[in-house]
């Protein structure tokens, strides 16, 4: 959600500044998504019962929401927003790729889904299913 609301915002940047309503309702989305994930999704009580790499994994999350929500509080012009930008696409990456590693060494999609319930599950598994089938596509 932060990557896409962003990418959005920096193409409403372009045309009509960092002022734009378009982009700062994106922006602040982008900003509520992240104090989303820090509170309620990466909290220490929902942290703490993980193991290994998926604990990991969920560290590393909280620490780079962290530091993009942090960023995101400092963006002051259209180079600004699109260096967090950037940044908010590779993260999503970086932590697309490190979910392989949480599905087939610590656990399954199950175990990574399991707590959502309707498009929120099925949004999950679906995005988990691409990411396997490009593992699978990418040559070593």
């Amino acid at each position: 959600m932060v990557s896409g609301d962003l990418n959005e915002a920096v193409r409403f940047t372009r045309k009509e500044g960092i002022g734009s309503d378009e982009a700062q309702k994106r922006i602040g989305h982008a900003l509520d998504e992240l104090n989303s994930l820090e509170r309620w999704d990466l909290s220490s009580e929902k942290i703490k019962n993980l193991k290994g790499t998926e604990k990991q994994l969920a560290n590393w999350g909280l620490d780079k929401a962290r530091d993009l929500r942090h960023s995101l509080t400092q963006v002051r012009s259209h180079d600004d927003l699109e260096k967090v930008a950037a940044d908010a696409s590779a993260v999503r990456t970086e932590f697309m790729k490190n979910l392989w590693n949480v599905v087939t060494i610590d656990g399954s999609i199950k175990k990574i889904c399991g707590h959502l319930e309707g498009d929120k599950y099925d949004r999950c598994v679906s995005t988990i299913d691409e990411v396997l089938l490009k593992k699978k596509e990418t040559p070593p």
